[in-house]
């Protein structure tokens, strides 16, 4: 990937998809295969292959960002310094779903 791209993905959704048990999955039409080619020169040769494709049931939750800092962290570059920024953030409400609260696990 070149430098200054970001590729993320997203492994919840904001509803549910009926059906669907992975956002994300490999699906094999035929598994690793070793295949020894006929003798024709005096190379021995041989390959291994297989047959499958990328599902992905939630495409919008894929995304790319590209030309971010570009050089930022190499060798000669002069622009600005970003520091970074942290933010603690506690998000409970995959607990309270199940009843449970902050007092249980705090």
């Amino acid at each position: 990937m070149p430098a200054g791209t970001i590729l993320f993905d997203t492994r919840t959704v904001p509803y549910p998809l009926s059906g669907v048990g992975n956002l994300v999955q490999v699906k094999t039409r035929r598994e690793y295969q070793a295949v020894d080619w006929p003798v024709t020169t005096r190379r021995y040769e041989a390959g291994v292959y297989a047959d499958e494709v990328l599902q992905h049931f939630f495409p919008t939750a894929l995304g790319i960002i590209t030309n971010i800092g570009n050089g930022y962290g190499m060798p000669g570059y002069n622009g600005a310094k970003v520091e970074p920024v942290w933010q603690e953030v506690v998000d409970l409400t995959m607990i309270e779903r199940f009843g449970f609260s902050a007092a249980d696990f705090f």
